[in-house]
């Protein structure tokens, strides 16, 4: 998260909490990984790009939670500059919003495990992943990593189904739900603009994941609420793979070309490709229509041509990079009839590429 203001992030959190809460209900099942102790094999982690950036209603929920303590934090410690602050702490204080109002639920039967790393500095959002994977994911070696963006509430089982996938697919690398568009029970669908994006957003989730899915390659996994199996993204013995990729977009917004600089804009697409064209493996991403996540959309028109325009440049290059690497994939261990479908949806994909350039408008979706 950024610079999110409580309600956005308590909407986040408690969507989360349910989920920790409906899998420690399950008894019995996926041979006791689950159930009244479920709650051990879940870490959440929550990363704050910028101490000075960070909303101070935002951190004082955090310190509700007992995941923050103020006046700890220092800029150096031995006149050597501080790069994160973390906090860890298992919490049983549950959050709920009430009228617009954030209140803390305390006495919650369920414990759940939080780190919460601030970083000193704001060094934006593929910077926050990296400190998520490699750093403690490194250190606590999970098999499935969930990113979700603050304000983004997932369905109370929907990280239940979306780890489910991957148990069901020891070949799934990667995995999506459905992005609804938060809608206040309808309301704001008088807005066309509103109306207009939800319409693209189910006409994507209808047609195209469940298409891409069946293929075995989804183009772009959203950043907002996606899921990684943490081996298969792990690089190989000489340093290349998906993650060696898609941190290279954070060394590449200084000196970069035009094309790398617009390309990195939507690094989930590359690293969408990278997994299925990791060298000697064979992974397959899924979509899974059971998980779902809400999110707000863009409700003025200055916020959704800002919020297109970086949409539209990033995968309109990832696309490129995808089409021209396509023969990557025979360097992977798929099958020859699983390659055969690969380049059958590249070819789709290079159609879909060139559409655009035929017609007026053309919706650009994610």
């Amino acid at each position: 998260m950024y610079n999110e203001e409580d309600d956005l992030f308590a909407r986040t959190m408690s969507g989360v909490f349910q989920n920790i809460e409906y899998m420690c209900s399950m008894k019995g099942q996926h041979n006791g990984l689950w159930g009244k102790d479920g709650w051990k094999n879940i870490v959440v982690c929550v990363i704050s790009d910028g101490r000075a950036k960070i909303n101070p209603r935002t951190r004082a929920v955090l310190t509700a939670l007992g995941a923050y303590q103020h006046g700890v934090a220092r800029q150096k410690v031995n006149d050597k500059k501080v790069t994160a602050h973390i906090y860890e702490y298992t919490t049983k204080v549950g959050i709920q919003i009430k009228r617009g109002v954030v209140e803390t639920r305390p006495g919650m039967e369920v414990p759940v495990q939080l780190l919460f790393c601030l970083k000193e500095e704001n060094q934006k959002k593929i910077n926050s992943h990296r400190w998520a994977i490699q750093a403690f994911g490194e250190a606590l070696q999970p098999s499935v990593v969930c990113l979700l963006d603050a304000g983004t509430r997932p369905g109370k089982d929907s990280i239940y189904q979306l780890w489910r996938a991957f148990e069901l697919n020891p070949k799934c690398a990667g995995a999506c739900g459905e992005i609804k568009a938060m809608l206040d029970g309808g309301k704001k669908l008088l807005n066309p603009l509103v109306a207009t994006q939800n319409f693209e957003y189910k006409m994507s989730n209808i047609l195209d994941k469940p298409m891409e899915s069946a293929f075995g390659f989804i183009s772009v996994l959203p950043g907002a609420f996606s899921a990684y199996r943490f081996i298969a993204l792990q690089n190989d013995k000489k340093g290349e793979g998906p993650l060696e990729k898609y941190f290279d977009g954070e060394k590449h917004h200084l000196d970069a070309g035009i094309f790398t600089k617009n390309m990195y804009l939507a690094e989930d697409r590359i690293l969408c490709f990278e997994l299925v064209a990791k060298r000697n493996s064979s992974w397959v991403l899924t979509y899974v229509s059971s998980a779902t996540g809400e999110t707000d959309v863009p409700e003025q028109m200055v916020e959704l041509i800002k919020q297109r325009r970086r949409w539209l440049n990033g995968s309109f290059f990832a696309a490129v990079y995808a089409l021209v690497h396509f023969y990557q994939i025979f360097r992977s261990s798929h099958s020859m009839l699983r390659k055969m479908m690969f380049l059958i949806e590249f070819a789709y994909q290079a159609i879909i590429f060139l559409d655009p350039w035929h017609i007026v408008t053309s919706p650009i979706t994610r």
